[in-house]
């Protein structure tokens, strides 16, 4: 039987056959029509190609704009068979990526026949996906709704998307002549929408321009100034302050040159490259726009050495030198019959690690790099590792504990751990450690010859750290379970008028050196299970925060504790002028001293409570290097205060920082508005001694150099090293050579 095609809604409809068939060899998928009888027909895709699916829905006749399906199935086969509403007309609707849909009545008296999908070619939309900066974007993301005209919603898995080639240009096929709108999204940036309008005819390439999408471009050299090709450029965005986070990788073209982005107006992140074999650069602060960044590789340094056995004086033969730097780490596997130790290796290295089979592992960090030519380490004598044997048993009933994971630690020289001794005992947990068998056994090595610590933790047991002596081989371990030790810490929160409030809690274990964030309930009450120790805890609201309280805790005892917070001083107001990705952070000051901190804020509200009484000042940072400082008093008369943060400013300043005999990108340039109140921005000074300050108000300002570690905490921002003037007024070059103070 002969179906008729659709004519109307789709504009020029495109022939589609439906014709009776023989008996086909059908691949069923499920698709039932939910609470109606149904019958099931089959059919074939004309020309089907078994790497492009079909979809094909089946709606209530007549179609009707914004209708939804029946169902939805998709077909990823020349035959295929459809379950269909029994004895009722329906629009079948069948949807294939570049080719045009197809829209037919099935009525109910020609269920008994077979159909036939022929797809049409269509017209095809091509073009280009532009950043704001005017750059190609490649792998921009576009989507189209095939079926605009009428306007139907397709289920989330079957969304029909494109992706811009890494010129940024695009094809997009099988469209019906209409008008269209074209979501076009990239992975940092806003997604924009485009109308378009599809005619028979070809049509001229279409731009797509976003907006607030800037890119990061330039180039990676060598230490001699050399174009590095396939060096590995990484971009880490800030995200408020807790850390670097995410990152996007690229690789430098055969000229050196790179491209990452888009991104919005305004982000900040920390750029760096590496090249395994010519080094790895410093991390430069970088904002979206900027489209001349160099990426100089550090220069390379030579380390010698010779590797002894301690106990017998001979060379040891086989082992592995790791060296760690700023973001990576590199693995040199030496094999010398003499020991000798004779590699190349980045400037930016730390740390460098010698690990031999059944040695004692040699560390040697921090170490610093940059001034030489050539790290000599001597002669490295390791000593040979010793071997520790045990076992782990429940300490109630004797079985054994399979599964418990016991590592070698470290003895600490320092209460709190320094950066040396956590690298060493990360270290360590991944090289010297293993799990105990279904018999509770285990076997570690190798262990130093001298005094030593092992880790024990199992799966509901409380965790231990035992020290060795010299002369221990074989330890047995006898664990406690966690909920017979625990210890309860019930509590509340309330004000200093006695209401119970909700809160955040900051909870610490002094005897763990560890701790943990979390909250009570609305009533302010609060429960917690603690290992026994020594614990000090502090409540956080927005009306402000407790007294730090310590307590102890006894193995299965029960402890109660009152936390109070005084909301008094209160500062409230607006912040205004942020740009794109830009933050602020809020900390209010006595003296130097920090009272309150805020958390990452945009534009709008603010608010600050629990402040106390006293003159203060409100310090406002944000991620694009600005900083305001506003002084303000709270009194028993006035304990309420609005004050307004307004970064308004558009202007910036830009330039060259010559120096004399060294370099300056360990400083930075830092203006300050001569004006009360007024703006501060500054700028770390790059390799090339460039440096630039985006936001700042036009007006007249002090410069000054500084530390690139210096802390600011004065009312004005500055460290009263004032070197000279100058007046901002929208982009202003700025250029000075240290001989000029």
């Amino acid at each position: 039987m002969r179906f008729h095609p659709h004519r109307g809604t789709f504009g020029r409809s495109f022939m589609k056959h439906f014709k009776s068939l023989a008996p086909l060899v059908a691949v069923f998928l499920a698709c039932t029509v939910c609470g109606e009888e149904t019958t099931t027909i089959t059919g074939r895709i004309v020309d089907s190609d078994t790497d492009s699916k079909v979809w094909i829905g089946l709606f209530s006749s007549p179609l009707q704009r914004g209708a939804e399906a029946k169902n939805w199935t998709s077909v990823q086969s020349e035959d295929f068979t459809l379950d269909v509403p029994k004895n009722e007309d329906v629009i079948l609707v069948a949807l294939r990526k570049n080719f045009t849909p197809i829209t037919e009545e099935v009525s109910a008296d020609s269920q008994s026949s077979e159909i036939q999908l022929e797809f049409g070619q269509g017209s095809t939309l091509r073009g280009t996906v532009f950043s704001t900066d005017d750059i190609e974007v490649p792998d921009a993301t576009l989507k189209i709704n095939p079926v605009e005209t009428l306007q139907i919603s397709l289920p989330e898995e079957m969304q029909f998307e494109w992706t811009s080639s890494s010129d940024g240009t695009f094809e997009i096929s099988g469209l019906i002549p209409g008008s269209y709108e074209v979501q076009v999204a990239t992975l940092y940036t806003r997604p924009a929408l485009f109308s378009v309008r599809v005619s028979e005819e070809e049509s001229s390439p279409r731009t797509f321009a976003l907006n607030d999408a800037y890119f990061v471009r330039g180039h990676v050299q060598d230490y001699d100034g050399e174009e590095v090709s396939g060096a590995e450029v990484s971009a880490y965005m800030h995200v408020a302050f807790l850390g670097e986070f995410p990152r996007e990788t690229v690789r430098s073209g055969s000229a050196g040159e790179f491209q990452v982005g888009p991104f919005i107006k305004g982000q900040q992140m920390s750029l760096s490259a590496m090249e395994p074999i010519r080094g790895s650069t410093y991390s430069n602060e970088v904002f979206s726009g900027n489209l001349e960044v160099t990426l100089v590789l550090s220069k390379m340094v030579t380390v010698q050495g010779v590797v002894l056995d301690s106990s017998t004086g001979l060379p040891i033969e086989a082992f592995l030198l790791k060296v760690w730097g700023q973001g990576w780490v590199r693995n040199h596997q030496i094999f010398s019959s003499e020991g000798i130790i004779s590699v190349e290796v980045d400037s930016e290295a730390w740390a460098i690690v010698i690990d031999a089979p059944n040695y004692d592992v040699h560390f040697d960090t921090p170490i610093e790099l940059v001034s030489l030519e050539v790290y000599d380490k001597g002669t490295i004598e390791l000593d040979p590792g010793k071997r520790l044997t045990g076992t782990v048993t429940d300490a109630i009933d004797g079985e054994p504990v399979e599964g418990a994971q016991i590592w070698r630690g470290i003895i600490q020289e320092h209460q709190y751990p320094t950066g040396r001794e956590t690298f060493i005992f990360r270290y360590l947990f991944e090289r010297v450690s293993t799990t105990t068998s279904a018999q509770g056994e285990f076997s570690l090595e190798p262990m130093p010859s001298g005094e030593s610590v092992i880790h024990v933790r199992a799966p509901d047991y409380t965790s231990q750290e035992i020290q060795l002596d010299a002369l221990t081989t074989h330890l047995d371990i006898a664990l406690k379970t966690w909920e017979s030790v625990k210890s309860l810490l019930v509590g509340k929160v309330q004000t200093v008028t006695g209401d119970s409030i909700p809160a955040s809690l900051d909870i610490f274990h002094v005897e763990n050196n560890s701790g943990f964030g979390t909250r009570t309930n609305e009533d302010g009450t609060f429960e917690e299970d603690m290992y026994p120790g020594t614990v000090t805890v502090q409540a956080r609201s927005d009306l402000g925060k407790s007294e730090r309280v310590t307590v102890s805790l006894e193995e299965g005892a029960t402890k109660e504790i009152l936390l109070v917070i005084d909301p008094t001083g209160r500062i409230s107001g607006t912040i205004t002028g942020l740009q794109g990705a830009e933050g602020a952070f809020l900390s209010v000051l006595s003296g130097i001293q920090t009272v309150r901190n805020s958390g990452r804020l945009e534009n709008g509200e603010f608010q600050i409570s629990g402040v106390g009484l006293g003159s203060f000042s409100l310090r406002a940072r944000t991620t694009m290097n600005r900083q305001l400082v506003i002084p303000f008093e709270l009194s028993e008369d006035a304990d309420d205060v609005r004050l307004d943060v307004s970064f308004q400013g558009n202007s910036r300043l830009y330039g060259l920082v010559k120096w004399i005999n060294e370099s300056a990108s360990d400083f930075k340039v830092r203006v300050i508005g001569k004006e009360k109140g007024s703006m501060v921005g500054w700028s770390d000074i790059l390799d090339d001694g460039t440096y630039e300050i985006q936001g700042l108000n036009d007006g007249e300002y002090w410069i000054e150099i500084a530390a690139d570690e210096y802390e600011y905490d004065t009312v004005d921002g500055s460290s009263g090293n004032r070197l000279m003037d100058v007046v901002v007024n929208g982009d202003t070059e700025f250029s000075f050579g240290m001989d000029s103070f």
